[in-house]
């Protein structure tokens, strides 16, 4: 019988490693108990103005002094509570995509997403980001230039485009949040950049809307490792073994 439940467990392992079955988990505040949603707004043309309270984030370009940049991240959304995204090498991520509402979208171009590489706040300013000290640059609001986030463009709002429900699915979203769940890169979210000949901007609902369904969304699929399947399957096992007794 010994010899038995090993050639079981054995079997067992190599079809889950085989045939796993995706999971698919979504993050939005204020729905199903999450609320580690971060977003806020740079703008150039009130350089040392909070906007993290603001109920919608604009993007523009505006040479005229006047550029707005967004900030937006997900945190909390890793680990081995319920709901939340495993971590690990052996943690596949297959598919990814964000979810905005857009109120304004009248731009000439895209807003651009990039990878944040360092830590930031709600609190944060224009100014503060061109204050020169790490990891903030010396030119105010946000840089695409691998120092305050990525040069690698991971997603796209087009402009002129659709205005409410966006939803942006890009190998870029997958690359990044499997980065941070292999833990090869740390969560900061995104930086949301204007192309350089926008107009009057895309605005978006942000987390802090009275909408709760507006508020962005996160969706995350990704294939268990297979420890993780294996215990899950061999439970099933041994507690129809026990009720079968």
């Amino acid at each position: 019988m010994r010899k038995l439940m090993i050639l079981i467990v054995v079997v067992f392992l190599a079809a889950v490693h085989s045939y796993a079955v995706p999971i698919t988990v979504t993050f939005q505040e204020g729905v199903n108990g999450y609320s580690g949603t971060l977003d806020t707004e740079l703008s150039e043309g009130a350089p040392g103005t909070l906007h993290g309270d603001n109920d919608s984030i604009k993007i523009d370009f505006a040479p005229a002094g006047s550029a707005n940049h967004g900030l937006l991240m997900f945190s909390n959304i890793f680990g081995s509570g319920p709901g939340q995204v495993p971590t690990g090498s052996d943690i596949v991520v297959t598919d990814v995509t964000l979810t905005l509402y857009v109120n304004e979208n009248e731009s000439l171009v895209d807003v651009y997403f990039h990878r944040m590489l360092g830590g930031w706040y709600e609190t944060d300013t224009w100014n503060i980001w061109g204050d020169g000290t790490p990891p903030h640059n010396s030119q105010g609001g946000l840089q695409d230039d691998d120092y305050d986030a990525s040069s690698v463009i991971d997603g796209v709002i087009p402009g002129p485009g659709d205005m409410g429900f966006v939803t942006l699915d890009s190998d870029g979203l997958v690359d990044t949040v499997q980065a941070w769940c292999s833990g090869d890169a740390t969560n900061y979210g995104w930086a949301l950049l204007p192309g350089t000949n926008n107009d009057l901007g895309v605005r978006f609902a942000s987390s802090e809307h009275s909408t709760v369904s507006y508020h962005p969304l996160l969706s995350v699929t990704y294939i268990p490792e297979p420890a993780t399947i294996f215990m899950l399957g061999l439970g099933a096992v041994m507690l129809r073994r026990k009720i079968r007794k």
